[in-house]
C-alpha cells in the first residue's frame, strides 16, 4: 500500500507541480514585458540624454564661436587703434631756403680796387656799405658836379650858335646859286659862300664834340662798380675831397 501510494503521491505531486508551475510561467511573461519596458525606458532615456548632451555641445560651440568672433573683432579694433599714423608725401623736387651763420675770415676771390678816375672833387653821397652786393656799372659814390653842369650848358649853347651860323651860311649859298645864273655874282662868290657854309657846319660838329667831352668827363665823377660783386671795404665819406691820386676808395 505504501508503494502504491507513492506513485499517486508522486503523480499528485507532479500535477501540483505542473499546476503550480503555471503561475511562475505567467510571472515570467510579465517579468519579460517589464524588462522590455525597462529596457525601452533605459534606451529612450539614454537617447534623450545623448540628445541633450549633443544640444549642449552644439550650443557651447556656437557660444564659443560667437565669443571667438567677438574677441577677434575686439582684437582687430584694438590693433587698428594701436596702429601708428603714417603720413605719405609724394616724392618731388623743391627748394629749401635757409640761413647759416658762421664765424670766419672773408676773402675775395678776385679783389678789385675802385678809385676816382675823373678830375675829382668833393664827395656828395656814398650809396653802398661794406657787405652790399652791387651790379656792374652801379654808382658807388657821387662827386659834386656843379661846375661841370654849367660847362655842359655853355657847350650846348655853343652848339645852338654854331647851328644857326651854319643855317645862315646855307641860306646865303642858296641865294647865290640863284643869282649866279643871272650873272649878278661871280663863280668866285659862290665858292666863298660854300666855304663859309662848310666852316659853319664844322663849327657845329666841334661844339657837339666839346659837349660830348664835357658830359663824359662829368659822368666820370660818378664812382661806379667795374664788375658785379660784394663790397668789402669803403674808404670814403660824404664831404671828403678826392682826386685821381686818392687811392682805393672801395674794394
Amino acid at each position: 500500500m505504501r508503494r502504491d501510494s507513492k506513485p499517486v503521491s508522486q503523480a499528485g505531486t507532479i500535477g501540483v507541480m505542473n499546476y503550480e508551475t503555471g503561475l511562475p510561467a505567467e510571472a515570467g511573461v510579465a517579468d519579460e514585458e517589464t524588462g522590455l519596458n525597462q529596457s525601452f525606458e533605459r534606451s529612450f532615456g539614454s537617447r534623450r540624454k545623448i540628445a541633450i548632451i549633443v544640444a549642449c555641445i552644439v550650443g557651447g560651440l556656437i557660444l564659443f564661436g560667437l565669443l571667438l568672433h567677438g574677441g577677434d573683432e575686439d582684437a582687430t579694433l584694438d590693433a587698428a587703434e594701436q596702429l601708428p599714423v603714417v603720413t605719405v608725401v609724394a616724392p618731388g623736387t623743391t627748394s629749401v631756403a635757409g640761413t647759416i651763420e658762421a664765424t670766419g675770415t672773408l676773402a675775395a676771390r678776385r679783389e678789385m680796387p675802385v678809385g676816382s678816375v675823373g678830375e675829382g672833387g668833393r664827395v656828395v653821397s656814398v650809396a653802398v656799405e661794406p657787405g652790399d652786393w652791387v651790379r656792374k656799372g652801379q654808382v658807388l659814390a657821387v662827386i659834386d658836379r656843379s661846375v661841370q653842369t654849367q660847362q655842359i650848358a655853355s657847350a650846348a649853347a655853343q652848339i645852338d650858335v654854331a647851328r644857326a651860323d651854319a643855317e645862315l651860311a646855307q641860306a646865303n649859298l642858296d641865294r647865290g646859286l640863284k643869282l649866279v645864273d643871272k650873272g649878278f655874282i661871280s663863280k668866285a662868290d659862290i665858292d666863298r659862300l660854300t666855304a663859309t657854309r662848310d666852316s659853319a657846319v664844322a663849327r657845329v660838329r666841334v661844339a657837339q664834340a666839346q659837349l660830348g667831352e664835357l658830359r663824359a668827363s662829368t659822368n666820370r665823377l660818378n664812382i661806379v662798380s667795374p664788375e658785379a660783386g660784394l663790397v668789402l671795404t669803403r674808404a670814403v665819406e660824404p664831404g671828403q675831397v678826392v682826386s685821381g691820386g686818392s687811392g682805393v676808395l672801395f674794394s
